[in-house]
């Protein structure tokens, strides 16, 4: 088992690194820090939009970095309710 929990990859372009992934229980709490998308998301779009394919799509404007219950925190820190997560994990849960 690792002593520190994994991080989300570093962002070379403002030096920074992302809050690392927590196993905390997410809090049943909407709550927005940054405008949608944040600055961390919008580097991760082009980062993603330099090395991956045009083909390939995305519809999510963050870049999800834990969920729970019916909560996502994106790498920005901010809590969205997750509308989608019954579409595609009906028999397993988004956990």
């Amino acid at each position: 088992m690792l002593d520190t929990p994994p991080s989300l990859p570093h962002s070379s372009a403002t030096g920074q690194s992302p809050a690392p992934i927590s196993s905390e229980p997410v809090r049943q709490q909407r709550e927005l820090l940054t405008g949608i998308p944040g600055p961390r998301s919008l580097e991760l779009t082009a980062r993603r939009s330099s090395a991956v394919a045009v083909g390939v799509g995305s519809v999510m404007p963050v870049f999800a970095a834990r969920a729970g219950g019916g909560i996502l925190v994106d790498v920005d820190g901010n809590s969205l309710i997750d509308f989608g997560s019954g579409i595609a994990v009906t028999t397993v849960g988004n956990s």
